[in-house]
């Protein structure tokens, strides 16, 4: 497809088919879900957008702090119309998380709601309004109509700036990637590709749209293929299994954590899934027993997939053709328009087929940079545009890629990122601890578990629930280890760096298994 911004998306999709459902709110009533054609998603969010761009000038971030709705939609698509990039941030996050994420990224404005289970983001946002000097502005999502406005909308291009997601990569300190128009639209369309969906099929959301996977895989997704999108606050396994048999859901896509628990659930059967033709699983590596189970109670093909934050979401994708071995032992091959290489860790050349190196991406969804971080931008990618993943992995003779490890320590629990970084920052502000070490344990559920390896100060005393209950209001809740170990001395190599591997041997069942 030509490469198009996401306000020539939507027009698209609005002028083609203004009467199709491009949403639907994931509500249990099922009679009462709200429910958004194509022309009105388009009419609603022009409005929002002129109103916009009567108060920000083309390129001003705004931000929005919100759970999943059909009004983060209208945001998004208002921002991109309005040309302000939206730096999208967690419900989950805590008001110092938040505050650095505004300060960073300037942003001028955020929308949020009152409250999201105990976080009061209204008061939190309106409190940090008093404290931000560029945050002038907090506007809830559900009062989106006190933004109308008449303002001229300016022009956007395809490569100007759509969206901003804050990753911390390995050094801890956050880095708030930029997504471009073109990019998470081409990706979105492309990334479609592989799954062999037909026009108009209806996909179901559960995972955030604070993230690439909700925000680009599933919403620019839907809306380049002319889709149906439903858009679930949250998790809930009764509602979701309802919810695809009451709507015909053709495909969803989730992490390892979310089928684990769906498959329990009673409702979970070929019958009620006959609609759906394909899923995805990613956020972890998948456990070959998962998928056999997934194809066999959805009756549906399973897709194992790879991508990050920096590529706009996906990179590689199996198909519904591949074999199960091929799935079992791969994340899939490259979708159409992005390039994979292996390079050798030192080195940097490419390597044949089957071996292990760094995963490097070519792609037209990679980031245009970190915001306000030449220098770290300059180190992620190269003169010819290809970007550093920082994984491991190997390229068969097939072009099928294999994740084999991280050169960061980034840690995958259950879709969510954690960075051991910036937890240890936060655990040595105990007057307790002295030294500690995160590191991911390997769990079949979430992937990745977290744990931690802490030295006590002479003569303190701290155990793992109270060190649990003193990180809980800084961090949100999914970076909080759930394994604690106390020990003497960390393991150190000569140069006095902490040996994590040497920790996973020690305290991760399987990789003590297999030394």
């Amino acid at each position: 497809m030509p490469v198009q911004t996401v306000g020539d998306a939507l027009r698209h999709a609005a002028r083609l088919h203004p009467d199709r459902i491009a949403l639907i709110e994931g509500s249990a009533d099922r009679s009462g879900r709200t429910r958004i054609g194509y022309g009105d998603l388009l009419a609603r969010s022009e409005r929002i957008a002129r109103g916009l761009a009567a108060r920000y000038a083309k390129g001003t971030h705004v931000a929005i702090w919100a759970p999943n709705s059909v009004e983060w939609v209208v945001v998004q698509m208002a921002a991109a119309l309005a040309g302000t990039p939206l730096v999208m941030l967690s419900p989950n996050l805590r008001a110092p998380e938040v505050a650095f994420i505004l300060r960073n990224s300037n942003s001028r404005a955020i929308f949020t709601v009152e409250r999201y289970r105990d976080n009061a983001m209204a008061d939190i946002a309106r409190g940090l309004r008093d404290e931000i000097d560029a945050l002038a502005d907090v506007f809830l999502i559900d009062e989106l109509a006190t933004l109308d406005g008449a303002a001229a909308l300016p022009d956007v291009a395809p490569g100007d700036n759509a969206l901003v997601q804050y990753t911390s990569g390995t050094t801890g300190t956050p880095k708030g990637v930029l997504m471009t128009h073109g990019g998470i639209v081409t990706i979105g369309h492309d990334g479609a590709v592989p799954m062999g969906l037909p026009e108009g099929s209806v996909w179901l959301l559960v995972l955030p749209l604070a993230s690439v996977g909700g925000s680009v895989f599933a919403m620019m997704g839907a809306l380049t293929t002319l889709s149906t999108l439903i858009v679930m606050r949250e998790f809930d396994a009764p509602l979701m299994a309802r919810i695809i048999a009451e709507e015909q859901v053709t495909f969803f896509n989730a992490v390892t954590t979310v089928h684990f628990r769906l498959l329990e659930h009673p409702g979970t059967n070929p019958e009620s899934f006959a609609s759906v033709r394909a899923i995805t699983c990613g956020g972890a590596t998948v456990p070959t027993s998962l998928i056999e189970r997934i194809e066999r109670q959805y009756g549906a093909a399973c897709l194992t997939t790879y991508g990050m934050t920096e590529t706009s979401g996906t990179v590689v994708m199996s198909t519904p053709d591949d074999s199960f071995e091929r799935k079992s032992m791969s994340a899939g091959r490259t979708i159409p328009g992005v390039s994979v290489e292996i390079r050798h860790i030192e080195t940097g050349a490419p390597l044949p087929p089957d071996e292990i190196g760094e995963i490097c991406v070519r792609s037209p969804g990679a980031m245009s940079g970190y915001y306000g971080l030449p220098e770290a931008t300059a180190a992620a990618i190269d003169e010819r545009g290809w970007l550093r993943t920082g994984d491991l992995g190997r390229l068969d003779a097939d072009g099928y890629l294999s994740i084999t490890g991280r050169l960061k320590e980034m840690i995958k629990r259950g879709g969510h990122n954690v960075y051991p970084r910036e937890v240890e920052d936060l655990l040595v502000q105990h007057p307790a601890v002295a030294e500690a070490a995160v590191f991911g344990i390997d769990d079949d559920e979430l992937g990745e578990e977290i744990a931690v390896a802490i030295r006590l100060r002479d003569g303190a005393a701290a155990e793992g629930p109270a060190l649990r209950d003193w990180l809980f209001p800084q961090i949100a809740p999914y970076k909080i280890p759930r394994a604690w170990h106390f020990l003497d001395a960390l393991p150190t190599n000569a140069n006095g760096k902490v040996q994590k591997f040497e920790l996973r041997k020690r305290f991760d069942p399987k990789t003590a298994a297999a030394a």
